[in-house]
C-alpha cells in the first residue's frame, strides 16, 4: 500500500502521508481491508448476526462517548450526523482537522460503532445512542515509533475528557520502537485502565503482524479478533493468546470520508460507502457492545464491563480462552441481560507502568507503580540496622557513664591520658573496657589505676552486629576506615 497522499484543504497547502498506511519499513498501523462491494446483499449481516435490533431495544449507547483513535472522522457523512463531539488531532497530525478524514479509515469505524441509520444506505451502527469523540493520529512519516508517540497523548486526552470506552483500529511492533515510546504507551494505557476507561484493541491481520500487536498484546485491553458469517474463525486474523473476543470481520457495509487522498491519483470523490473489513472492523463492533453495557449498567466499572463481554460470548473453538476466538464471538444480547457475578479486578489483568508525564486530568493521578518486594526487603534491612545501631548506642553510652563514675570514684582526673607502648594492645574486658597490658605504666595519680582503654572502633561508630569479615568484592562496604575516610560502594548491577 502506498503511504503518500496528497491533498489541499481549504485555506492550507501542504503534502500530508495517509493516516494509519503500511509504510516502506513494514510497520503495521491500519488494521483493516477492503472488501467487494458485492459480497453481501446488504452489507450489515452483522447487525442479525449479533442481534444489534434486539440489543438496541435494552441500550443503544445513550450516555457514553467512545474515544477513536484513528485518521479522523469525516463529519459530513449523514449516518454520522449529530454523532460527533469535539476531537483533537496529535503529533504529526496535529495540524489537521479531527472532523477531516484523509483516507475514510476512521469514518469506516465510526459508521460500525455509532452509524445513526438515517442516512440513503441506513449505516447502523451498534450503539447509535453513543457519541464519538474524533482523535486524529494520521500524518507524515507513520511508522512503529512515531505511531505509538502519536496515540499516547491521545488516550490520554480521550481519558481526561470523558471517553469511557477507547477504540483502537490499529497497532504496531513494539520492538521497532524506541524503548522510551513503548514506555509511555504503556504509561498511557495504565493510565486508561485506572481511570475506568474500556480499551479496545486489533489483534492483527495475517500479511501485516506475526504477532498480536501492541496495544492490543497488553494486560487489561480487550484484544479482538476476527470471525466470517459463518462463524468461523476469519483466516485473516492473527491467533493470539492476548486474543479476547472475536466479532464479524468481513464484507461489513459502512461509512467512508467523502473524498479520499488517492497517493497516485490525487483526490479523488467517492460514494461516501465501503465495504470494510479486518480486526479493525471487529474492534468497532466490540467498542460499540462494551458502550451498550456501560449505558444499562452505569454503576459498573470497567472491570465488571469487561467481564461481562467476555463471560456472555459466545464460544467457540477449544474449550477456555483459545488464540482464534479468545472467549468467544461477542454477543451484546447477552452481555445486556444475562447474570453475571462480578469481579473486583479486570479478568484480562492490568498494566501497572508508571504514568509519565503529567496530564490534565479531571481525575486523580493513576496511581504509581507499587514496590517490589525486593524493595520492601531493602527498607525492612535498612530499617533493622538503624535499630541495632541505636540500641548498641545506647549500650556504649550507659558503659561509658558506668566506668566514669567508677573512675571517678577512684580519684582519676579528666585530662590524663593512657600510654601504649610498642607491641602493647588492650584487652577487652567483660564490660567492654580494656585492661592495661603487662607492663604497660600507670599515667594516674599513685594508687590510682591506670584509665581504661576503649575498644573504639575505627569508625568511630559501634561495630555492626553479625560477621566481622570484610565486605566482599561487589557489596556494600558498610562503615569502614578512619572517620570522614569511610564510603559508600553501590552494588554493581
Amino acid at each position: 500500500m502506498a503511504d503518500v497522499f496528497a491533498h489541499t484543504p481549504p485555506g492550507k497547502a501542504y503534502r500530508r502521508r495517509a493516516a494509519l498506511a503500511a509504510t516502506s519499513v513494514g510497520c503495521l498501523v491500519a488494521l483493516g481491508s477492503a472488501m467487494p462491494a458485492n459480497a453481501a446483499p446488504d452489507g450489515q449481516w452483522y447487525l442479525e448476526a449479533l442481534q444489534a435490533h434486539q440489543a438496541q431495544r435494552i441500550s443503544t449507547g445513550t450516555g457514553v462517548t467512545i474515544a477513536v483513535i484513528d485518521s479522523g472522522i469525516d463529519s459530513s457523512r449523514p449516518a454520522l450526523k449529530d454523532q460527533l463531539v469535539a476531537g483533537k488531532c496529535f503529533g504529526t497530525a496535529q495540524d489537521i482537522e479531527p472532523t477531516w478524514d484523509p483516507n475514510g479509515h476512521g469514518t469506516a469505524m465510526a459508521g460500525l460503532i455509532a452509524g445513526n441509520g438515517k442516512d440513503p444506505r441506513h449505516i447502523l451502527g451498534v450503539a447509535p445512542g453513543a457519541k464519538l469523540m474524533p482523535l486524529c493520529v494520521s500524518g507524515e512519516n507513520v511508522t512503529d515509533n512515531t505511531l505509538f508517540k502519536d496515540i499516547t497523548p491521545a488516550i490520554r486526552y480521550a481519558v481526561d475528557h470523558g471517553a469511557k470506552v477507547i477504540n483502537l483500529s490499529l497497532g504496531a511492533d513494539e520492538s521497532r520502537a524506541d524503548r522510551g515510546t513503548v514506555a509511555k504507551l504503556h504509561a498511557a494505557i495504565s493510565y486508561a485502565e485506572h481511570h475506568d476507561v474500556v480499551v479496545v484493541a486489533a489483534a492483527g491481520n495475517t500479511g501485516q503482524d506475526e504477532k498480536t500487536p501492541s496495544p492490543a498484546r497488553l494486560p487489561g485491553v480487550v484484544a479482538v479478533g476476527g470471525s466470517t458469517q459463518s462463524g468461523a474463525h476469519w483466516k485473516g486474523s492473527v491467533p493470539g493468546t492476548e486474543i479476547a473476543l472475536t466479532a464479524p470481520a468481513e464484507n461489513l457495509l459502512t461509512t467512508d470520508t467523502k473524498t479520499v487522498e488517492d497517493p497516485e491519483k490525487g483526490p479523488r470523490d467517492t460514494t461516501g460507502y465501503k465495504t470494510a473489513g479486518g480486526t479493525s472492523s471487529a474492534t468497532a463492533l466490540v467498542s460499540g457492545a462494551a458502550a451498550l453495557v456501560r449505558a444499562k449498567y452505569p454503576t459498573l466499572d470497567a472491570a465488571n464491563v469487561i467481564n461481562r463481554l467476555i463471560k456472555t460470548a459466545d464460544h467457540k473453538g477449544a474449550p477456555g480462552r483459545n488464540p482464534q476466538y479468545g472467549y468467544g464471538i461477542v454477543d451484546p444480547v447477552k452481555a445486556l441481560t444475562a447474570h453475571v457475578d462480578p469481579v473486583k479486578s479486570n479478568p484480562l489483568g492490568q498494566l501497572d507502568a508508571p504514568a509519565a508525564g503529567s496530564s490534565s486530568s479531571k481525575a486523580a493521578a493513576a496511581p504509581a507503580e507499587t514496590s517490589s518486594s525486593g524493595n520492601v526487603g531493602v527498607w525492612i534491612a535498612v530499617g533493622a540496622a538503624v535499630l541495632a545501631i541505636i540500641i548498641v548506642l545506647i549500650i556504649v553510652l550507659a558503659v561509658r557513664a558506668r566506668r566514669r563514675k567508677a573512675v571517678a570514684q577512684d580519684g582519676w582526673q579528666p585530662g590524663s591520658q593512657p600510654t601504649r607502648g610498642p607491641g602493647q594492645t588492650p584487652s577487652a574486658s567483660l564490660d567492654g573496657s580494656a585492661a592495661a597490658s603487662p607492663g604497660q605504666p600507670s599515667n594516674g595519680p599513685p594508687g590510682v589505676p591506670a584509665r581504661p582503654v576503649q575498644a573504639t572502633p575505627l569508625t568511630g561508630a559501634p561495630p555492626a552486629t553479625g560477621s566481622t569479615q570484610p565486605a566482599q568484592p561487589g557489596q556494600p562496604s558498610g562503615l569502614e576506615g578512619p572517620p570522614g575516610q569511610y564510603e559508600i560502594r553501590w552494588r554493581e548491577p
